[in-house]
């Protein structure tokens, strides 16, 4: 299931809008750069403890299985 990325952003930016925590115009206008920081090492850190918990579930499928 491959989707397209945001092609003229940079991707922390994003990320950060597809997130919702912020729209474009907000990040211009009033967030500073650490607040954008900030926003997404919450998604980012949000969708990694998704990834692991969904792998480590997996793991426990394949010692079942055993």
């Amino acid at each position: 299931n491959k989707t397209e990325p945001a092609r003229n952003l940079v991707p922390m930016v994003a990320q950060v809008i597809e997130s919702g925590k912020a729209t474009l115009l907000e990040l211009r206008e009033r967030y500073s750069l650490e607040d954008l920081y900030n926003m997404w090492e919450v998604t980012y850190t949000k969708k990694y403890n998704e990834w692991l918990a969904q792998e480590r579930a997996k793991q426990s499928e394949r010692l079942r299985g055993r």
